[in-house]
């Protein structure tokens, strides 16, 4: 029995990680419909994500099963480890054949193994849950030793770039391959810069990566103040202008610049109570 219990520990310990593999899947599978619920059905990818999630979702139920089968079988060879073992001990009396198989020894082997009757139900249900624990600290170790972005070099001061980039090669971790490569770029202060592609040609790999939340080889360069601004704008349940001073002290000149620069004044005489109108969601 003892070796029955190490042999379905294992098999438990695999299960568990391809189970929380397929998990992830699923979870990303989701993630990414509530995030792009617009875009799924602009473009009428509902079905195609239905199968995904209906696969990905079987592959886990799958493995599941058989890890809650494996499970049981080894608490169920737990619970029965004492009284096996009591059997084996009367074999091993009966055939010692020198008159020890008597009534007092019957009881008293008895009584031992029920003595012993719950740590041996406990012990294959605790090595269930260390082999559990251990491929848990596995997924945690995997996270926390994962490479860390390099960090990119700083222009100088005086230099009238913003970005610059040579021979760079972009990968997302875990890729095999990168997504972009020879990837030459500079773009000078006080410049707009239009980066056109068609969907999944690297637009968003390129902001990405020169922002260093991609694996990087070749130099990168920027300077040491950057901002991204992504393509969700980002509102506060408040007035317009609460969300334009963003709790800073309200200054007129630098408002009236900010709401002319941004081509505003055309919008806010269309509203009602103008800089005053509530926004957002409540």
């Amino acid at each position: 029995l003892p070796i029955l219990n190490i042999m379905t520990t294992g098999r438990i310990k695999q299960l568990e990680a391809a189970n929380l593999a397929a998990a992830d899947k699923r979870v990303g599978l989701m993630k990414q419909v509530v995030e792009g619920a617009k875009a799924i059905k602009f473009m009428a990818w509902e079905q195609q994500y239905i199968d995904a999630i209906t696969a990905a979702r079987n592959k886990e139920v799958a493995l599941l099963r058989r890890f809650r089968f494996y499970q049981k079988l080894n608490e169920n060879l737990g619970r029965a480890n004492p009284m096996i073992s009591a059997c084996g001990a009367f074999v091993v009396f009966a055939l010692a054949d020198d008159g020890s198989l008597s009534a007092d020894n019957i009881f008293a082997v008895l009584s031992v193994f029920l003595s012993l009757r719950m740590p041996l139900i406990m012990i294959p249900m605790n090595i269930t849950i260390i082999a559990q624990f251990k491929v848990s600290m596995q997924r945690i170790e995997t996270f926390l030793l994962a490479p860390t972005a390099r960090e990119s070099e700083v222009l100088p001061p005086t230099s009238d770039l913003v970005i610059s980039a040579k021979d760079a090669e972009l990968t997302w971790v875990g890729a095999p391959t990168p997504v972009l490569s020879g990837v030459n770029l500079t773009v000078k202060k006080r410049s707009m810069t239009a980066v056109v592609g068609s969907v999944g040609s690297g637009k968003t790999s390129l902001l990405t990566g020169l922002l260093g939340g991609m694996a990087r080889e070749g130099v990168i360069q920027l300077c040491d103040n950057v901002a991204y601004v992504p393509q969700k704008a980002f509102i506060l349940s408040a007035t317009v202008r609460e969300n334009i001073v963003m709790g800073r002290p309200f200054d007129l000149d630098w408002y009236t610049e900010v709401v002319k620069r941004s081509e505003l004044l055309s919008d806010l005489r269309l509203m009602v109570a103008g800089d005053s109108t509530e926004i957002g969601e409540r």
